[in-house]
């Protein structure tokens, strides 16, 4: 096997083995991302409807993602669920625009 072919297959499997954000999760149930997207559809909530409550909803949503995450760094489908790619990059795009959007007080 070549050295390039070999890279590949290491690569492959260690990216099908951060596939599974919910499938660990119980009931395959995906909090991490269901939470990003109302976090996202919250910080849109509020500016259209400034005042309406989505800002307290949002820094709520933007806690329990904070909470959730692993101690490695990155999200799973829900606490304590090992971490994937997938997962971590909606909790990150939903912490960053909330935060460093300015629709979540720091």
């Amino acid at each position: 096997m070549s050295t390039s072919a070999a890279l590949h297959a290491g690569t492959s499997r260690t990216a099908f083995r951060n596939l599974d954000g919910n499938e660990r999760a119980p009931d395959e149930v995906n909090w991490t991302y269901g939470t990003s997207r109302v976090l996202l559809a919250l910080r849109d909530a509020e500016r259209l409807v400034p005042g309406g409550g989505a800002a307290a909803m949002a820094a709520g949503a933007a806690a329990w993602l904070l909470r959730a995450q692993h101690p490695g760094g990155g999200w799973g489908g829900a606490p304590g669920v090992p971490p994937s790619f997938e997962e971590t990059a909606l909790a990150v795009e939903a912490l960053a625009d909330a935060i460093g959007g300015g629709g979540v007080a720091r």
